[in-house]
């Protein structure tokens, strides 16, 4: 579908592009990574027009239709957001507008002025899905990413840059590219939207080249990794896993190759040196140093693997390091949570789950006494200090000073100040870069200069309100490797599935009710959640079941009245319905048992997953019914 040859591009004396030729598939789902710098969002501007390389082509299929999803969009609309999502079919509402008022003329039996090439025209083109059938499909989407009834009905003006976004991204998808474009597009999405949007991209009959710095993300929406890498770009066929195992190889090879060829350089010198100042073997050393110029030199690019990052000591803090009992918050008459009670344990990398909207951020602040709450007691254990990271680090970050600045005004002790350099160092600012002004840095840069703030510190005790936005997948493994080496408390919040998995060792989740604690990672979690619910339904279906027998085996008498009858009926239907229930939850947790024994896109993980799929569906039909039908028994019964 898109055919790239020879492109070129150079920013000064540095060329982000050397004649890159490739081609993509309009169905390749296909994920786009490098290093900073490597010029990737430059290459999504490029395919999709809004740059100019220096020289080369980029040709695209006839007929097929291009989307395009930059970082950051600016959407300025005083719609509602589901009006604005109908934007997207604003030709066929018109339409649809046009092909009443001509039908009311047929009604009415003024017909002499209507152009009836023109309302055939419009019934062609209308006759596909209706437009209540379109909004619909709108509303889907907002609703897998994350939109509440109250948000959907908002006016787009009024929402933060982070739900935009998201309405940029849900029209883009109604546009039904025949391929897509996507820098970034998880950067605004938790991880219950996260998930929303990996089914949909695995489901989607569409290919896509995206740029994420989410790991799990790329691993379960990218069948080829596009790699570049010093102006050049390499296909790897498979996941990003399947990338890392890959270019690990290859540069195994490279330096293998590298070291093989410095010892045939050297060994040459060798011979030239010995041989340069003999009248008759000046040529033959001559011969040899041409050929040595001749050679098509190996490169290995920059080692940054090797970064190991050494925290100092911190104090060691009692057992218990914070206790946090029936906490409530609201904000005026909404709610937040009602009952936060948690206790966290000296040395437990503690993770805070919760749905979008329910006050992860809000219980941080509270903790570390940002924020005032309504009722309950946080206390924190015996000499235990505590960090902060905050989510917006425009509101704590100094613009006018420098990295070096920042990281100085830091430091509590002499010995943290004799690291600044080396920690720097570690989180990438080195040399110069450490001169730079904080008003001049990316979203990225700042996270990482934020958190060497808080190492800095020497609190026993971090307290993490998403460290990882902004940051790419290098600067999230530098991060996971320092905080798993850090020999303190964690509590955090991360809408990365990745480093969730890899740092927790427990997980809260926060609700509206209040608090539960599970032990393990984020993947146990999901299992123990499933379990639970598993175990909620068996238990009410064999409630039902044993009931059933008699209720089943009772005949209303010709005297019982319409309304008892009807009551009657609806018990029965309900035990039928929550036996169905119950079978569904079953199946559903046997499907992401078998995952683990397929590996990812292969014929019999397909087959689990279409499983899973169908028994999510019936489940879903089956709940919506038993509601339903529950709330029908109900007011039979009251009357």
């Amino acid at each position: 579908m898109l055919l790239v040859s020879e492109l070129l591009l150079e920013f000064g004396q540095r060329v982000l592009f050397d004649r890159l030729s490739f081609s993509m598939q309009s169905n390749q789902k296909i994920g786009l990574v490098g290093a900073n710098g490597a010029g990737k969002s430059t290459l999504l501007k490029i395919l999709s027009g809004d740059l100019k390389p220096d020289s080369g082509s980029i040709t695209c299929e006839s007929g097929k239709k291009l989307g395009y999803l930059p970082q950051e969009v600016t959407l300025e609309s005083q719609l509602l957001v589901i009006d604005e999502i109908m934007t997207v079919w604003a030709h066929e509402v018109d339409m649809l507008r046009e092909q009443v008022v001509l039908e009311a003329k047929f009604a009415s039996g003024d017909a002499e002025d209507v152009d009836f090439e023109r309302y055939v025209e419009i019934c062609e083109v209308l006759s596909g899905a209706s437009i209540d059938e379109k909004r619909i499909e709108g509303l889907a989407i907002l609703k897998g990413l994350g939109f509440s009834e109250e948000r959907i009905h908002s006016r787009v003006d009024e929402l933060s840059l982070g739900w935009r976004m998201r309405v940029v991204l849900a029209k883009l998808l109604l546009q039904k590219a025949d391929f897509y474009l996507l820098d970034e597009p998880t950067n605004h999405l938790d991880i219950v939207a996260k998930d929303w949007f990996i089914q949909f991209l695995a489901r989607a009959p569409f290919g896509f080249l995206l740029v994420s710095h989410d790991r799990y993300f790329l691993d379960n929406v990218c069948k080829t990794i596009y790699a570049l890498e010093r102006g050049k770009g390499t296909f790897y066929p498979g996941n990003y896993s399947y990338f890392l195992e890959e270019s690990a190889a290859v540069k195994e090879r490279l330096e293998s190759d590298y070291a093989a060829q410095q010892r045939e350089i050297k060994h040459k010198m060798e011979l030239v040196y010995k041989f340069r100042a003999k009248a008759s073997k000046a040529s033959f050393a001559q011969s040899l140093l041409k050929g040595i110029e001749r050679m098509d030199k190996i490169e290995l690019p920059p080692d940054q693997s090797n970064i190991n990052i050494k925290l100092s000591k911190v104090a060691r803090a009692g057992r218990v390091v914070v206790t946090v009992e029936g906490v409530k918050k609201a904000f005026g008459e909404k709610k937040i949570f009602d009952d936060a009670t948690l206790e966290i344990i000296r040395d437990d990398k503690v993770a805070l789950v919760a749905a979008n909207g329910v006050g992860k951020s809000t219980l941080l602040h509270i903790m570390v006494n940002r924020l005032s709450h309504d009722a309950g007691t946080i206390e924190f254990g015996h000499q235990v200090t505590w960090a902060f990271f905050e989510q917006d680090q425009g509101l704590v970050l100094d613009p006018k000073k420098t990295i070096l600045e920042i990281a100085e005004d830091a430091c509590t002790s002499i010995e943290a100040r004799q690291r600044i350099r080396a920690l720097l160092g570690s989180f990438l600012f080195s040399g110069d870069s450490v001169n730079k002004k904080i008003g001049v840095l990316s979203g990225g840069e700042k996270n990482r200069i934020a958190m060497v703030k808080v190492l800095l510190q020497g609190a026993n005790f971090l307290v993490l309100d998403e460290p990882t936005n902004h940051l790419d997948i290098q600067s999230k493994e530098i991060l996971l490797e320092a905080l798993k080496g850090y020999d303190g408390t964690v509590l955090f919040v991360s809408h990365d599935r990745d480093f969730l998995d890899r740092l927790s060792t427990k997980i809260i989740e926060l609700e509206p009710a209040g608090t539960t604690m599970y032990e393990g990672n984020y993947e146990a979690f999901l299992y123990a959640k499933e379990q639970k619910m598993h175990k909620s339904a068996v238990a009410l279906a064999a409630a039902a079941a044993k009931q059933s027998p008699e209720k089943e085996n009772k005949q209303p008498s010709a005297e019982d009245s319409a309304d008892s009858k009807r009551t009657y009926e609806l018990s029965k239907q309900l035990q039928r319905l929550e036996r169905t229930i119950a079978k569904c939850e079953q199946d559903i947790a046997l499907c992401h048992k078998d995952y683990a024994e397929h590996t990812y896109g292969t014929p019999g993980y397909n087959e689990v997953a279409k499983r899973a799929q169908d028994a999510e569906k019936q489940l879903k039909e089956a709940w919506l019914a038993w509601e339903t039908l529950e709330h029908e028994r109900i007011t039979h019964t009251k009357k």
